[in-house]
């Protein structure tokens, strides 16, 4: 159930965008700077840094709308016409520039490119151009691995408009063909001389209301995005006293003041009006977030309120001296952490050699080494986990009635060794699973990991709904990791049933009780022959190993002769103790299961008003703008 619910989890989050989350390769920065001359042309200057890997930059320069409705002094065409045409261009010239540059400048160009008629990928220093009637198509070499900008310079002839009242320019930066994000998008537009009634409009569309533009001075408009999307036209329109351009020759014949006033207040209040839809679906989106993080908070805090009370039980006491129950150290470890593990297997071998089925005893030719050798071929007493453990040291690993530690631990360094083991490996683990889950020791999915499930997933929706409102909401951005966190910890938590609960209770007292073994008095110690028993379990819980020190200190205190009664289980617990039986066993075994695993591994490898503000409709719909790129 839960393997399902992680499947379809993982699949949920995959589908949230990357976008969210890192920015991807564009232009990092596109910086333009443009002139007017008072003889109505434009000189242009524009540099770009492309991040990511490229061979090159493409870019449109465009001076011509084509489809633009005839000018006829009518209110549309301030909107946009073929008055707004420049005639052509001219004086290209295309270079590389160092990075970190802070505006255009014409001293910035540093290697000119020449033109060729055909390019190749690798190549830099050169640029293909084909002319048509509406601009120059360039496709610049120049990749990524030089780490250098793109400087393109031109002159723009026959932008200026002059009206009979005032004179203006209206220009696209950019158009709908610009086929990467901006992620800092700055530009300049100077006049030849100072207008102290210079107004400037800034235009586009409803993805770019986040464009700014002032009056730097009474001569230039500055215009600024700090994020611009692709395909989103951009443009600029500045209205000036018409003695600035005295030597412009385009004139419309009318009057341009109010028309242009009247169309961009026509612009800019419907641009408001998107502003104030965004701002309340913004707010929207902000309410909502606010509202599943109190819920997520809420669930989180009844999932840990019912995560304890699962813990309660009637069992209060402070120790439990006998074995809570009789089952192997295998399934106490299911009960623990619903799981079974190496650990496990060394500890229920540590168990048949204390139920006398399999004997310690020297290895003659190996020193430090020890053979296991099997006592009843019948491996009477022991459980089908046991058993099916016994079989596959003692036959497999050994030679039918006895092995050696090392013959374990050098057991999978062969392929063929290792696919049998982890083979058998395999098969006595899910066995033990499964006895582990016949008791019943843990209930269904929660109720309230359910409902903190359903929270956790709807936080994909909540950072869709901020991303795609681009809120700026930092809290809504992150609750996809809250969600992710979440839902892995509270469905990573496994409830247990009223009889694991008590059980569970009962083995953490008996392990209060072995960590308190070597404080107690000897009248309150149980018998010796229960030691071995005590630590196979001690192992399990994770405290083996100061119990082993505390029987050891305990048995060397001990006055024992051979006429003791229990003078076996004395010496058996010794020789135990003396040997590390425990260490050596689970180093041995643990060993030989991950050197099968590499083994197995190894063996399968292959290789509005005009003195500033922000962006209003209308971009796109004058002379110029162009697209680009990269290769």
């Amino acid at each position: 159930m839960k393997k399902r619910i992680f499947y379809y989890l993982g699949i949920a989050f995959l589908l949230v965008p990357s976008v969210v989350f890192a920015k991807k390769d564009g232009t990092s920065h596109m910086y333009i700077n443009m002139d007017v001359k008072e003889d109505g042309s434009v000189d242009v200057v524009e540099l770009a840094e492309l991040s990511g890997s490229y061979n090159g930059r493409l870019r449109s320069l465009v001076f011509k709308n084509t489809s633009a409705r005839k000018f006829q002094g009518e209110l549309i065409d301030f909107r946009g016409s073929d008055i707004y045409n420049a005639s052509s261009i001219t004086d290209l010239k295309v270079c590389e520039a160092s990075t970190g540059f802070s505006r255009p400048t014409s001293d910035l160009c540093e290697r000119e490119f020449s033109v060729i008629d055909f390019g190749r990928e690798g190549m830099s220093g050169v640029y293909e151009r084909e002319d048509n009637d509406t601009g120059i198509n360039l496709k610049i070499y120049n990749p990524s691995s030089r780490k250098k900008a793109f400087y393109i310079s031109y002159t723009l002839h026959d932008v200026v408009v002059v009206h009979n009242d005032v004179a203006e320019i209206a220009w696209n930066l950019l158009g709908y063909g610009y086929t990467e994000n901006i992620y800092d998008f700055k530009v300049w537009v100077n006049l030849p001389k100072k207008d102290s009634d210079l107004r400037v409009f800034l235009k586009g569309n409803e993805n770019t209301l986040n464009g700014e533009i002032r009056r730097e001075n009474d001569q230039t408009a500055y215009i600024y995005y700090n994020f611009l999307g692709a395909y989103n036209p951009v443009s600029v329109r500045m209205m000036f006293d018409k003695s600035i351009t005295p030597f412009a020759t385009k004139m419309s014949g009318v009057n341009g003041r109010e028309n242009i006033l009247t169309v961009e207040k026509e612009d800019a209040d419907k641009a408001n009006q998107v502003r104030d839809k965004i701002k309340r679906q913004n707010s929207f989106a902000i309410l909502l977030t606010v509202i599943w993080f109190i819920f997520y908070v809420l669930a989180g805090i009844y999932f840990i309120f019912c995560k304890r009370r699962n813990l309660k039980t009637d069992f209060h006491h402070d120790y439990f001296r006998d074995l809570p129950g009789e089952y192997g150290p295998e399934v106490l470890q299911y009960l623990l952490i619903k799981n079974v593990t190496d650990k496990a297997m060394s500890s229920s071998l540590l168990r048949i050699v204390d139920k006398k089925v399999l004997k310690l005893e020297d290895n003659p030719q190996l020193k430090d080494d020890y053979f296991l050798v099997l006592q009843d071929s019948s491996m009477n007493g022991l459980s089908e986990n046991e058993k099916m453990l016994c079989q596959v040291v003692v036959e497999k690993m050994g030679d039918g009635s006895k092995v050696s530690l090392a013959a374990i631990k050098n057991y999978g360094t062969s392929v063929s060794k290792a696919k049998i083991l982890l083979e058998k490996y395999d098969g006595w683990r899910k066995n033990a699973k499964r006895e582990g889950e016949s008791y019943g020791f843990f209930q269904g999915v929660h109720h309230s990991q359910i409902i903190s499930f359903v929270i956790s997933i709807f936080s994909i929706f909540i950072v869709f709904l901020n991303a795609t409102f681009e809120t700026g909401f930092i809290l809504g951005y992150l609750s996809i990791v809250f969600g992710i966190f979440q839902a892995i910890y509270v469905m990573n938590f496994s409830f247990r049933s009223s009889k694991g609960a008590l059980e569970y209770a009962k083995w953490q007292a008996f392990k209060r009780f072995l960590k308190d073994f070597g404080m107690m008095d000897e009248k309150e110690l149980p018998e010796v022959k229960l030691w071995g028993k005590y630590l196979v379990y001690a192992s399990i819980l994770g405290c083996a190993d100061e119990v082993e020190k505390a029987m050891k200190l305990r048995l060397d205190s001990m006055n024992i002769t051979e006429s003791s009664p229990y003078y076996y289980d004395y010496y058996y617990m010794d020789r135990m103790m003396d040997t590390h039986l425990y260490v050596s066993l689970s180093t041995s075994l643990c060993t030989a299961v991950s050197a099968s695993r590499s083994a197995v591994i190894a063996s399968s490898s292959s290789s509005d008003s005009g003195f500033g503000g922000g962006s209003s409709f209308g971009g796109g719909s004058f002379g110029g703008g162009g697209g680009g790129g990269r290769f």
